[in-house]
C-alpha cells in the first residue's frame, strides 16, 4: 500500500468524526489527532482497505466495521503492577494516614481490569481498609471482560516480573487460581470490586472518592477535553483526596492545577486541597 493512501487530513479526519459521531452516538471529536491518524492506520492496513474512502465508506455503512474500529480506538492497553514504583509510593503514602477511614476507589478507563486489581492486591495485603473499589470504562466490551477476573498468560511473566519490582512480597497464588488454562481472580476478591460502563465525556460528576487513578488516558485527549475529564475527576474527589495520572501526565498546566498539592511528582499523585 503506497504512504499517499495513509495519509490522512486535518479536515478529512474532522468530518470522518463527525459523521461518527451523527451515526453511532460516540464522539471521538476532541482526541489528539496523531493518536487517531494512527489508529486510523493501522486499521486500514489490518483490514486491506484500499484507501481511507473505502474506509470511511464502510464504516459508516456497516457496524460491524465500526465496532472493529472502535476497538482500535479504544485505549486498553494495562499490566497488573504496571510501573512498580507507582504503586510504592502510593503505598507510602496510604500507610501514612492517620486513623485512616475506609476508602472509596475509583479506576477511571479500566481497560482490561489489571489495574484494578493490583490496587485491590495492595489494599487487601497491607489491610488498607477501603469501603468500595469501582472500575469503569467506555468500552462495554472490554468492562465485561474486566469484570470476569481473567488474566492473559500470555502477559503473565511481565505481570510477575512487575509484581517482583515492588517491595510489596504479595502472593500473587494467594488471589488468582489457574483453572482451564487462565489465571481467574478468586471469587472472594472479585466481588469486591463493581465495574460498570462510565464515558467521563458525558458525566458532570460521578460519586465521591477519596483515591482516583486516572492514568495513561489524558495523554490521548486534546487540551479542552483534558481539562474537561480533569474537572469531572476534581469534582468526584473528596477534599485530602488523590488523584494519580500516568507518567507521561500531569495537572501543572490544567485549569484544576490550584486546587491540588503534588505528593509525588515522579509519580503524579495530587492531593486535593
Amino acid at each position: 500500500m503506497s504512504n499517499h493512501i495513509l495519509e490522512i487530513s486535518d479536515e478529512v479526519l474532522e468530518s470522518f468524526l463527525e459523521k461518527i459521531f451523527k451515526t453511532y452516538g460516540i464522539d471521538f471529536r476532541r482526541y489528539g489527532k496523531a493518536h487517531l491518524k494512527r489508529r486510523f492506520r493501522h486499521r486500514l492496513t489490518f483490514a486491506k482497505y484500499s484507501s481511507f474512502t473505502e474506509m470511511k465508506e464502510d464504516v459508516i455503512k456497516n457496524k460491524a466495521a465500526f465496532d472493529a474500529l472502535f476497538e482500535d480506538l479504544s485505549i486498553n492497553v494495562t499490566e497488573l503492577f504496571r510501573d512498580p514504583l507507582f504503586y510504592e509510593s502510593l503505598h507510602q503514602f496510604l500507610v501514612q494516614v492517620p486513623e485512616q477511614k475506609p476508602l472509596n476507589i475509583w479506576i477511571s478507563a479500566c481497560a482490561s481490569g489489571e489495574e484494578a486489581y493490583s490496587i485491590l492486591m495492595m489494599m487487601e495485603h497491607f489491610k488498607i481498609p477501603y469501603e468500595r473499589i469501582v472500575a469503569t470504562d467506555f468500552n462495554m466490551q472490554i468492562v465485561e471482560k474486566a469484570s470476569k477476573g481473567v488474566l492473559d498468560t500470555t502477559y503473565i511473566k511481565e505481570y510477575l516480573k512487575n509484581l517482583g519490582a515492588t517491595n510489596f512480597n504479595i502472593d500473587f497464588y494467594k488471589f488468582f487460581d489457574f483453572k482451564d488454562d487462565k489465571y481467574h481472580l478468586k471469587e472472594q476478591f472479585l466481588k469486591k470490586i463493581t465495574f460498570a460502563t462510565q464515558n467521563l465525556m458525558d458525566e458532570h460528576h460521578f460519586g465521591s472518592f477519596d483515591l482516583i487513578l486516572c492514568r495513561n488516558v489524558l495523554i490521548y485527549f486534546e487540551k479542552e477535553l483534558q481539562n474537561q475529564v480533569i474537572d469531572i475527576l476534581t469534582n468526584s474527589l473528596d477534599s485530602e483526596g488523590l488523584l494519580c495520572l500516568g507518567a507521561k501526565e500531569s495537572l501543572r498546566f490544567m485549569d484544576s492545577y490550584p486546587q491540588f498539592r503534588t505528593i509525588h511528582q515522579n509519580h503524579k499523585i495530587y492531593q486535593k486541597k
